[in-house]
């Protein structure tokens, strides 16, 4: 799936929509030509959403075990099994992984399913100016620097600076979790920082116009989108290790040590004290099972699952990928 960070990282909501059509090369009045269209399209690839490889479930599934505190806690279950004799504290510590491993897989499959939805919702057609003429095109087809008329029971086929609108009203609720629809100007400038909801002379892929018209310059498409994004961060949810991930890792490595060194100072003293190696060794072990959080990955990932949900529930999608990008 190629990567949102290729985006332009131009602020086209900061500048006159003038100047976007000369950075794209775009009389505003004709649009750009069939010819020029092509040359564009190859360079920029179709104005879709990528497909994600399907993991197969019972990969996903064990991909839940990979994770370094986990792979702890299982060493520790059996080295406590082994060395106690008794199934309490390796029986908790295998249930705690085991609703892990069911909560992580969950959290990838609801992942999996927006990023579907995602797909469904994308605009099949798109109302075009080119040369000089108003067209009904592939949406796929658009480019960067297309002009698109919009209108009521449109959906925005891809992102764009506005440049004229008349009482427009965008419903972007998918992307800012706002129930309300939000009036659009093509005249106003806006501050670079913002917030998507803020932006009102733009317009993003897959929000549905519910009044007015607009005429848009597309300044992104397919995967640079606002949209492309969401689903770049979903896919991240479902495969790969998200930055939450990566600082848990930190501190099952941090706690690895410590137990390591609790384990060789407990020995190194008892040995001092002439105390029987047996002894010494269910002593370290105990004190090294201790120090391990095993209800950690369990919490994580059921606060992290809750959030996804109840971003999901309000309708915001880029909230919603933000928590499964962390959820991993």
């Amino acid at each position: 799936m190629s990567d949102p960070r290729s985006i332009d990282p131009t602020p086209w909501h900061t500048n006159p929509a003038s100047d976007a059509a000369h950075h794209f090369g775009t009389d505003l009045n004709t649009g750009i030509s069939a010819v020029d269209a092509g040359r564009r399209l190859e360079r920029y690839g179709p104005n879709r959403l990528a497909e994600a490889s399907r993991t197969p479930w019972w990969r996903a599934f064990l991909r839940q075990f990979q994770d370094l505190l986990i792979v702890i806690l299982l060493v520790a279950a059996v080295v406590s099994l082994l060395v106690s004799r008794e199934w309490e504290t390796p029986a908790a510590i295998g249930f705690v992984v085991l609703l892990n491993a069911v909560i992580g897989f969950a959290q990838e499959s609801r992942a999996q399913a927006s990023l579907d939805a995602l797909r469904r919702m994308s605009v099949t057609t798109a109302t075009v100016r080119r040369d000089g003429r108003i067209m009904r095109l592939d949406a796929d087809d658009l480019v960067p620097g297309d002009v698109v008329v919009v209108e009521p029971g449109d959906r925005v086929p891809a992102d764009g600076r506005l440049f004229q609108a008349t009482s427009l009203e965008v419903q972007e609720s998918m992307l800012t979790g706002e129930a309300q629809p939000v009036a659009k100007s093509a005249s106003v400038e806006v501050d670079q920082d913002a917030a998507l909801g803020d932006r009102v002379n733009t317009v993003y892929m897959n929000t549905a116009v519910t009044r007015g018209r607009g005429e848009v310059l597309v300044t992104a498409t397919g995967m640079r989108t606002e949209m492309g994004r969401i689903a770049h961060m979903l896919h991240g949810a479902t495969a790969g290790q998200s930055p939450l991930q990566r600082q848990i890792n930190t501190l099952s490595r941090t706690l690895a040590i410590i137990a390591a060194v609790v384990i060789a100072v407990v020995f190194i003293l008892g040995l001092m004290r002439g105390q029987q190696f047996s002894v010494l060794f269910v002593t370290a072990v105990s004190l090294a099972v201790a120090a391990i959080p095993e209800g950690l990955p369990a919490v994580v990932a059921f606060t992290l699952a809750m959030g996804y949900g109840q971003a999901g529930q309000a309708g915001c999608h880029r909230e919603a990928a933000g928590v499964g990008g962390d959820a991993g």
